[in-house]
């Protein structure tokens, strides 16, 4: 009877097999379509997070530019934190495996995340300038600071630390800098003054290379999963 149940129930040879395995090949995607699909990738509380920025710089900016843009500084570093994690999601949680077999490798969908949240607060903080009124530049330069510390710590801690533990130190190091920058308003106001301002762009520009060469790092570690 087992023998019997077998050839009832033995599956036929397929035929056209190998013309099915054509027909469903991936349809090749160009790198817009990629940045497209990353950007719908994202939560949509990721995006919801600049609207309170938004909405505190329209409202602040109208009374005292200064406690504006010293507020604002504290709040930068969550902004990074935020945005930092969610590009290197895969990485932070140790998911690598399911975006290795995608057709673009996992170095170019992190640049692509990193790319479009960094082009996105970017041209935050030149929107949140704008409402701030009075010199955009200045503003741009102090908002800067802290976005590009936090970016330097965090990318630090992202490659070093793996799983919740890394997210959990991103919000430490972020609470760290946002109090710092409070504090430093504080006791030390003057610094804020038109002429510190060639010390405030050495400082961005020294920030801004050690992000570039600690996210080369971090792209460099993630090519090594690459087969």
């Amino acid at each position: 009877m087992k023998h019997r149940l077998e050839q009832y129930f033995n599956a036929p040879k397929p035929s056209g097999k190998r013309a099915f395995l054509r027909s469903m090949e991936p349809r090749r995607i160009n790198v817009r379509h990629l940045l497209i699909i990353q950007a719908r990738y994202i939560p949509k509380w990721v995006w919801l997070t600049c609207a309170p920025l938004f909405l505190f710089a329209w409202y602040a900016g109208r009374f005292d530019q200064e406690f504006a843009v010293a507020r604002l500084m504290a709040l930068m570093p969550f902004l990074v934190m935020v945005s930092l994690t969610e590009s290197m999601r895969s990485v932070v949680y140790g998911m690598q495996e399911l975006e290795l077999a995608a057709q673009f490798s996992l170095r170019s969908i992190v640049l692509a995340r990193m790319g479009i949240l960094g082009f996105a607060n970017l041209l935050l903080l030149i929107v949140i300038s704008v409402l701030l009124g009075q010199n955009t530049f200045n503003s741009v330069i102090f908002l800067l600071a802290p976005y590009l510390l936090t970016a330097l710590g965090n990318l630090m801690i992202v490659r070093r630390v793996a799983g919740k533990e890394g997210v959990f130190a991103c919000a430490v190091f972020a609470f760290a800098v946002s109090g710092a920058d409070l504090l430093l308003h504080t006791m030390m106001r003057t610094y804020f003054a038109d002429r510190y301002l060639p010390a405030w762009f050495l400082l961005i520009l020294l920030l801004g290379m050690a992000v570039v060469l600690e996210g080369r790092n971090t792209i460099k570690s993630i090519c090594e999963l690459q087969i």
